[in-house]
């Protein structure tokens, strides 16, 4: 797997996935007893209209965009957040022959997080 296959993987399994999974549970709440805050929600949303609705959803997705664009970014170096550890490098590994991919930190690859934000 490069960076822009990473990248790519993360935009499907992780943001699309939340996306929908926020929209899902909001819509309705799975379990045998919901959270008081999460059925409250519930009915909030499904209280509006499907424009409003829809705008939640645009609300959430972007909140998801960018909570990822910003961990892209630690990983990058672009965002620090310890001042003792400035540099964070990402590899994908095969597990049946032990190679390894460098897919963040490297002069070669482009940054993550412009591999992101690029798909939106």
């Amino acid at each position: 797997m490069n960076a822009e296959q990473f990248v790519e993987a993360i935009k499907q399994y992780v943001a699309e996935s939340a996306i929908k999974g926020t929209s899902e549970v909001l819509s309705v709440p799975p379990g045998r007893n919901p959270a008081a805050q999460l059925i409250e929600s519930s009915q909030w949303y499904n209280s509006l209209n499907s424009q409003g609705q829809e705008q939640v959803m645009l609300i959430a997705a972007d909140a998801v965009h960018a909570a990822i664009f910003s961990f892209l970014c630690v990983l990058d170096g672009a965002k620090v957040i310890d001042a003792q550890h400035l540099e964070y490098h990402l590899f994908s590994v095969n597990p049946q022959n032990g190679s390894s991919t460098q897919l963040s930190g490297s002069e070669d690859n482009d940054s993550l997080h412009e591999l992101y934000r690029a798909l939106y």
